[in-house]
């Protein structure tokens, strides 16, 4: 069964945001400062606030 094109990058586009949200509320709740988590986490700073 194919995806149609659009339905793909809706998909896309939920899991990248499920993926940051689950990454931004890890941060929250480790009460580090973004710079802080991001490098120990691998992390860009630039990516983290895009």
């Amino acid at each position: 069964m194919e995806i149609p094109m659009g339905d793909a990058k809706k998909l896309t586009n939920k899991y990248r945001l499920e993926k940051w949200v689950s990454v931004i509320q890890e941060q929250i709740n480790r009460g580090k400062r973004v710079d802080v988590w991001c490098e120990e986490n691998n992390i860009r700073r630039d990516s983290y606030y895009f």
